[in-house]
């Protein structure tokens, strides 16, 4: 197969000329149309990357698409997530080294509104995103937490989010 990649390789936006090959249709909430993207074999999603999200305090959000990447369906826990529920973005801060996402890696996100607490999630705070943990206190409710004690929680009673979704996996150049 020409121009075929690895496993796990980021590619760019070059088009692939690959035997087996179904478009699939992504669109996450808020209606944004991400592209066709295509399921790989029967083992293999093509995951768009959709730029970066901070992991440290929120910053506007980003909605760039900037290529794909490939990830076995093996990565992922049974029932693996549909094709149409994920894309990546890039880590960008400190704030999440305690639960071993650093500046730089690609998160694997599901889009789900409702992700189960204690989920590493991606937020959005009122137009701004972050990554953090997802977690409900008795005292004061739902916050985000980082995993690096320099950062501070973000309330939800002080500051409303939505959540976009939820981190399923990760990938990092050893380069």
């Amino acid at each position: 197969m020409g121009g075929a990649v690895s496993v796990g390789t980021a590619i760019g936006t070059r088009q692939f000329k690959l035997r087996r090959h179904r478009p699939i249709e992504l669109i996450t909430h808020k209606d944004t149309i991400l592209h066709d993207v295509p399921l790989l074999c029967a083992n293999t999603f093509v995951i768009p990357c959709l730029g970066f999200v901070p992991a440290g305090n929120p910053v506007e959000a980003v909605d760039e698409h900037i290529g794909t990447m490939r990830m076995s369906i093996a990565a992922f826990s049974k029932p693996a997530p549909r094709a149409d529920q994920l894309f990546a973005v890039k880590a960008k801060g400190e704030s999440m080294i305690g639960a071993g996402i650093f500046d730089g890696d690609w998160l694997v996100v599901k889009l789900d509104a409702e992700p189960p607490k204690e989920s590493i999630v991606v937020a959005r705070l009122e137009g701004d995103v972050t990554v953090k943990r997802l977690v409900k206190d008795k005292t004061d409710g739902w916050f985000l937490k980082p995993e690096n004690p320099a950062f501070r929680p973000l309330y939800a009673k002080d500051q409303p989010f939505e959540i976009v979704g939820q981190v399923l996996a990760l990938q990092r150049s050893l380069t």
